[in-house]
């Protein structure tokens, strides 16, 4: 184990073990996400407007931020662009004297710089005043989101913190505490002799900031102390004052369930006082000098780059909300930003090493944070592209080698494994499954599935004819757990394509679809593995190319990307991408085949895989509910990841099964017979987790109740 891999167990280990901190993240982001989904559906539209708004503003960051920079002066702002945190730390030395007082409100770009730091450093006393950094300073606790800097601490505790600090008892009841805090705070908002702030937009063709906030904090730190510094990044910067109003309503909607904020204040510039005699005279009532600090720090090279879109977030943290590995390690995940985005955010202003040792191989993938996104940023993809940067920088690990340029690869090996896997496995016999006997390279409690004594590919002829009247020619990509050990689920696929008049046409040339590279970013084996792909499933009289595993029918449809821009396999990979289908999709919805009608007699729940969720494919739980007989248990949370990951779950176990477990209790407490799912890695995942568990639920894949239903119903 090299130093980054201790350093990233440390921090899943730190992470894990706060289990009160998780626990109330989760409640947290349970109570949020209905709310923000019944706002969204109200207000449909400000998602949209908001990404709009956000690609015009970052396709002309540069342009806009020259016109910013002008019209803020001409309102009387001060204004520094600052390359560097050092510069802009300089700056805001130079504006701070030596023993002053300072009221801060959340400000996300004064974190990044370590601004109360430095400041602190220097003997000036910094006072936040939103309640939840204000919690985390007294306390001297990390905060752990953006919006709720403090969700993770319990209001016991935080009763505790401040009767520690006031110096009297207070119960930990929320209005008790407020009361207090806030009585607290009164004189150093009238005391301070500078308001530090952040900025939610600025609007170029006004000169304006706007921030908006529920407390009424930020009010008082922008209009008491006589001088008030801003600090925001330049991807702030909108075109218009409207399209400011429209980023303040997609942070309220989506960051605080609310169609807009307590309050919205718009800054055009220190207090003027309008006098006929005199003129304008400076700062009566508000400050009479007012800087803004726009950090430029790497976000420039990422409007330039692929990276580009990452720009668009607006830090509402309703991505955090659904994020699984967010959710179990809470601030351990990320760096000065949380989660995915980011990593993101790291590697464009810090480099790519903080983005590794943020948690860069954390992400599964699963798509749930561009599902909820206002921006709809993919961060996924970024996190690939940076893990493929990562990759030529500095090489797999060991593992990783072994697994994905020598095991997946060859069917070959998988093959001659299967005969001695007694030595190196002990069996599960009550899960088919088997555990380790020497934890080298797998761990000793977890289980994984038998290789199958017999390949699919050796279990049919190249070409299985269609039952009755052909109704189409397909290809069939079973995947690499669907050839070497879960050979029942292929064929059980075979046999419903077959029933349904479909001809299977199963290469055997055929190898890993490559996504498990494409995660890792060993771009350069993906490549090759779908090259050898192409050339297999070759034909044009291919009605559709079927797979079973939504993750393999993921890496497929991925052709086209990987080899955007290739002048001879662009063209290829894009007319074989377009023929991908999961099997319950094609069946369903582009065949529309009548379901089986003979009765089963079972109970079942279901796990919807993320590779179908985040296309939107409902099929399979559409088609078990066809089926006569089979009563469907809805369990609690449908759209939750089992954790697998493919090669994350190999890399990060103890993670990956924590997150495991907790799926399976939701399904386990739905009392059914059985845990569909339509996806092989899925069924890995969740078969490991209700072992650990003791569970006796069976794990099946959704084609095999099909074909237990078709079996029951007898020839045609």
């Amino acid at each position: 184990m090299n130093s980054l891999e201790r350093m990233l167990a440390g921090k899943i280990d730190r992470g894990l073990a706060n289990v009160e901190s998780a626990a109330a993240r989760k409640a947290a982001g349970n109570r949020r996400r209905p709310l923000v989904a019944a706002m969204v559906e109200r207000f449909p539209t400000v998602g949209p407007e908001l990404r709009e708004a956000k690609e015009k503003a970052i396709d002309q960051l540069r342009a806009l931020v020259e016109q910013a920079e002008q019209s803020l002066r001409e309102k009387g702002f001060h204004v520094l662009r600052a390359r560097t945190a050092s510069e802009a730390l300089a700056y805001a030395d130079s504006l701070v004297p030596a023993g002053s007082l300072v009221v801060k409100s959340k400000s996300n770009a004064a974190k990044e710089i370590g601004l109360v730091e430095r400041l602190e450093s220097r003997g000036i006393q910094v006072v936040e005043t939103d309640l939840g950094d204000r919690i985390c300073q007294v306390g001297d606790i990390p905060a752990a989101h953006p919006l709720g800097p403090a969700i993770h601490v319990p209001v016991d505790r935080v009763a505790e913190i401040f009767s520690r600090q006031l110096g009297r008892r207070l119960e930990p009841a929320h209005e008790a505490i407020v009361a207090a805090v806030r009585e607290s705070l009164r004189h150093n908002f009238l005391e301070a002799e500078v308001g530090i702030s952040g900025a939610n937009a600025i609007a170029a063709d006004t000169g304006s900031i706007l921030v908006m906030e529920n407390e009424g904090n930020i009010r008082a730190v922008t209009n008491f102390p006589p001088v008030h510094i801003v600090v925001a990044g330049i991807e702030k910067i909108v075109p218009t004052l409207e399209d400011g109003l429209k980023v303040v309503k997609a942070a309220a909607l989506y960051g605080t369930s609310q169609d807009v904020g307590s309050y919205v204040s718009v800054v055009s510039g220190p207090s003027r006082l309008y006098s006929e005699e005199e003129g304008i005279m400076i700062g009566f009532h508000g400050p009479r000098e007012v800087h803004v600090i726009l950090l430029e720090m790497g976000r420039f090279e990422a409007a330039d780059s692929e990276y580009m879109e990452s720009l668009y977030c607006i830090n509402c943290g309703h991505c955090l909300r659904v994020c699984s590995i967010y959710g179990e390690l809470g601030e351990q995940y990320g760096y000065k930003y949380f989660g995915g985005i980011g990593l993101v955010h790291a590697a464009m202003r810090y480099g790519l090493d903080k983005a590794m040792e943020g948690g860069l191989s954390f992400c599964l993938g699963c798509r749930r944070c561009v599902e909820v996104c206002p921006g709809k940023i993919p961060v996924p993809d970024m996190i690939r592209s940076l893990r493929a940067a990562a990759v030529r920088d500095h090489g797999l690990s060991f593992r990783k080698r072994i697994v994905l340029r020598r095991f997946l690869p060859s069917r070959r090996l998988a093959r001659m494994a299967a005969p001695v896997q007694g030595l190196l496995f002990r069996p599960v016999k009550e899960r088919k499954g088997m555990q380790v006997r020497f934890p080298l390279i797998l761990e000793a409690e977890r289980m994984v599935p038998q290789l199958a004594s017999r390949q699919l590919f050796d279990m049919f002829p190249e070409v299985v004819p269609a039952r009755g009247r052909r109704r189409a020619r397909v290809g069939y990509f079973p995947g690499c757990l669907g050839a070497a050990a879960y050979t029942h689920v292929g064929a059980a696929t075979v046999e419903v394509l077959a029933r349904n008049g479909i001809e299977v046409w199963l290469p055997p040339q055929q190898v890993c679809c490559g996504l498990p590279m494409v995660s890792a970013g060993d771009l350069a084996t993906a490549r090759r593995l779908a090259e050898t792909n192409l050339k297999a499933f070759d034909r044009e009289n291919l009605h559709a190319i079927i797979v079973d595993c939504p993750t393999c029918g993921t890496g497929l449809r991925d052709y086209q990307r990987l080899f955007a821009g290739d002048r001879l396999l662009e063209g290829k990979a894009k007319s074989f991408s377009a023929k991908v289908r999961d099997i319950c999709q094609y069946l369903w919805v582009d065949l529309g085949v009548e379901p089986p009608r003979a009765g089963l007699d079972m109970s079942v729940t279901y796990h919807q895989p993320c590779h179908l969720r985040c296309d939107g494919f409902n099929a399979p739980l559409e088609m078990l509910r066809a089926i006569p007989g089979v009563q469907v248990l809805s369990p609690p949370g449908l759209d939750e990841c089992c954790g697998f990951g493919g090669i994350f779950s190999l890399d990060y176990y103890k993670l990956a099964r924590v997150i495991g477990q907790r799926r399976v209790a939701g399904l386990a407490a739905s009392g059914a017979e059985t845990v569909v799912t339509a996806c092989p890695g899925c069924m890995l995942q969740l078969g490991d987790g209700l072992h650990q568990q003791g569970s006796g639920q069976g794990v099946a894949h959704v084609v095999e109740i099909l074909a237990a239903s078709y079996a029951r119903e007898g020839g045609r």
